[in-house]
């Protein structure tokens, strides 16, 4: 008899050893998955992002560029007052009319340049409420 309850006493304790290892297992997964997953602050979702609005004059897959070098003299960077640039772009091409639109703060204009060679597309227009325009944009076709 005294063997039997020596082996019952054995067994729980088995038991009893599985399951707290079992439970500190669980945990110590549950807890790695927290650490390894990053929760976003603000959820963003790719079909949620409002379309920008396109403007007038420029191609549908033209590419954006801050800054265009034209010559070791002359770039244009997103920013430069207007008339600055169009008096240093005075020798270029205009290969289309200008398309004004009404944006946010007053009238945007799109200008589709070549100067030194290259195809460009200026997309200027004021800051704020009544000020003078300004390099808003500058494409690649």
């Amino acid at each position: 008899m005294d063997s039997s309850r020596v082996s019952v006493r054995s067994i729980a304790e088995w038991v009893v050893a599985a399951a707290i290892l079992a439970g500190v297992i669980a945990g110590g997964t549950v807890a790695l998955r927290e650490v390894r997953t990053v929760a976003a602050v603000m959820p963003v979702s790719a079909r949620d992002a409002a379309a920008q609005v396109p403007t007038a004059g420029v191609p549908d897959r033209a590419v954006s560029v801050p800054v265009l070098l034209l010559s070791e003299d002359l770039e244009v960077r997103v920013g430069d007052a207007a008339a600055d640039v169009m008096k240093r772009l005075v020798d270029a091409r205009e290969l289309q009319p200008v398309a004004a639109e009404r944006g946010p703060h007053g009238v945007r204009e799109t200008r589709v340049l070549e100067a030194e060679g290259v195809r460009f597309v200026l997309v200027l227009e004021p800051i704020e409420h009544d000020a003078e325009l300004r390099v808003a944009a500058i494409y690649l076709p």
